[in-house]
């Protein structure tokens, strides 16, 4: 299974790839994942090419949080993003809708 920091940049590869089925031209997006393995990294989209930091940045967006576990789990596509999150194992605070447009690329 990938860790959190070589998923994200799968991620910013699947962006940078093809801008326009991604849907996110621009947007802040910071990772806080809690447990084993965990951190916080920032997904920070520009202009439609996407880039990962790690550790926090000013003026995200949208910060999710959740474990490491349930993130791979999410990822994996065994646990769906809107189950974790109205199970409470998602937590999202900014721009949900901005939130939404992620959602298809993260399995």
């Amino acid at each position: 299974m990938a860790s959190p920091a070589e998923y994200l940049e799968t991620l910013a590869r699947k962006i940078n790839d093809n801008p326009q089925r991604a849907g996110i031209s621009s947007g802040k997006f910071q990772f806080v994942l809690s447990g084993e393995g965990g951190g916080t990294w920032t997904l920070d989209v520009a202009n439609g090419k996407a880039s990962v930091q790690e550790g926090p940045s000013g003026g995200a967006n949208v910060t999710i949080e959740m474990s490491v576990a349930d993130f791979q789990e999410m990822t994996a596509g065994r646990l769906g993003p809107v189950a974790a999150y109205m199970s409470g194992r998602l937590r999202i605070q900014g721009d949900l809708g901005l939130a939404m447009r992620l959602q298809p690329l993260l399995a």
